[in-house]
């Protein structure tokens, strides 16, 4: 189940650790049918953990927080991972996915991930697509397809 598709490059176990735990929290959520998963960045270093939440208004506008913020964190913390939800065009059909950006202290940028899923509907449950993707590594923070649910 932990699984990550088309990964080219290595990952920190505490990334790898934390993606799936978060997927997990995520999963549950919509899972109870919440339609979309606050903007969150997770931070982490020899202090611990910390989860910040980003309260939806604009959720365009939550996310564009979540990014700054997430940005301003990089020369504080060892890690961070910033989630969203959002929608990921791959291999020609465009899913809802929960998308997943980690960094790492000292290294040259963003990995980018996301997790395909259909949603809960009336008489349909919510149900995961095909494993983590891991989609690309970056330079800089963007966000790409925001869904504003």
């Amino acid at each position: 189940m932990n699984h990550i598709e088309e990964l080219t490059v290595e990952i920190d176990p505490w990334i790898n650790e934390k993606l799936f735990e978060l997927l997990e929290l995520n999963e549950k959520a919509k899972r109870r049918g919440e339609p979309v998963i606050l903007p969150f960045v997770m931070t982490g270093d020899s202090d611990g953990e910390n989860l910040t939440a980003f309260p939806l208004h604009d959720y365009v506008e939550c996310v564009t927080e979540a990014i700054k913020y997430a940005i301003d964190q990089r020369q504080m913390r060892q890690y961070i991972i910033l989630g969203y939800d959002g929608y990921l065009t791959h291999d020609g059909l465009r899913t809802d996915a929960l998308f997943y950006k980690a960094y790492q202290h000292g290294t040259d940028g963003w990995l980018n991930f996301a997790q395909r899923y259909r949603p809960k509907k009336l008489f349909s449950p919510y149900k995961r697509i095909g494993s983590m993707l891991f989609i690309d590594a970056t330079a800089e923070l963007d966000y790409g397809s925001v869904s504003s649910q």
